[in-house]
């Protein structure tokens, strides 16, 4: 194998087998040996400027790494969102932002331009494409979808430890200085949530709790301990009212995948005997009957 053909495998195996022109060039390779390789189908034309060795497939990643390496972008917002796991985020359009006045048009592709292009960004790679940092994507996210969507993915990304309310802070504030767009919702994501120790086991349970404020209702304590007289642990309430010794159990999935199912009965039993009322919703009903569920609760605690 020629050297130029090495140099470029190790660039390409890095970027789902595509690379640049320019990347070509830099490790050595000549006008002449770009042109002959395009012509005897050893490299791949994919777009003016971008090729790819045989073998490039053509799904979701490897176009969202195209569009970053010939805007030389990085993977934003929604795509972002994707590249980093989060619960609810789907592959679409593929969505990268470039350093303002770039002006680049991408058929099939969001551009996003941005004038904090710099380490603000918290640039990283995930699944092998160039991708905003996770505290950067939230700020981003947070601007197109708003707030109970935001508060979902800050939920996620803290019970996973990608980020902390220091780190979320701080981005907050590097940011805020431009005016960034997002920053508002960050803004009020922070006043009400920061510090807050307790991260919600599951988006279940920060739902239920968002429904409750919002129909008026007392904001409950999320994942309360129970301890009986003796100090021994008796369970961790999704949900509760410690004041009232009312609980609440949200009944989704994990409840029947893990061992938990199994010990419940024990467990409401100890909790009854303790004084505490628990009311158990299941997602359906949370659906369903939304008015209901708030009513109970707002009763149970009055």
């Amino acid at each position: 194998m020629h050297e130029i053909d090495r140099r470029v495998m190790a660039v390409a195996t890095r970027q789902h087998l595509l690379f640049t022109r320019q990347q070509a060039i830099d490790i050595g390779a000549s006008q002449r040996q770009i042109e002959r390789r395009l012509d005897d189908d050893r490299w791949i034309r994919r777009r003016s400027g971008l090729y790819s060795l045989p073998g490039a497939v053509s799904d979701w990643e490897t176009k969202l790494t195209g569009a970053c390496l010939v805007s030389e972008g990085v993977a934003s917002h929604r795509s972002a969102a994707v590249l980093w796991g989060l619960d609810g985020f789907r592959a679409g359009r593929p969505e990268i932002t470039v350093p303002r006045h770039r002006r680049i048009e991408l058929d099939g592709v969001r551009v996003h331009e941005s004038t904090q292009y710099d380490d603000r960004l918290g640039r990283t790679r995930r699944r092998g494409v160039d991708v905003t940092g996770i505290d950067r994507t939230l700020l981003d996210i947070g601007h197109l979808l708003g707030f109970p969507r935001l508060l979902l993915a800050v939920d996620e990304s803290r019970r996973r430890k990608l980020t902390t309310w220091a780190s979320l802070f701080e981005t907050f504030v590097r940011h805020a200085v431009r005016g960034r767009a997002g920053v508002a919702t960050m803004r009020v994501l922070l006043t009400e949530k920061y510090g807050e120790p307790v991260v919600p086991d599951s988006a279940f349970e920060r739902m239920v709790e968002q429904l409750l404020v919002d129909a008026g209702v007392r904001r409950p304590v999320l994942q309360h301990e129970v301890y009986d007289e003796h100090e021994r642990f008796v369970a961790r309430l999704d949900l509760a009212y410690p004041d009232r010794l009312v609980g609440v159990e949200l009944d989704g999935r994990r409840h029947i995948e893990d061992t938990a199912f199994e010990r419940d009965p024990r467990r409401r039993n100890r909790l009854t005997a303790l004084g505490w009322t628990i009311y158990h919703y299941t997602w359906r009903y949370y659906v369903d009957h939304p008015e209901l569920l708030c009513a109970e609760i707002r009763a149970a605690i009055r």
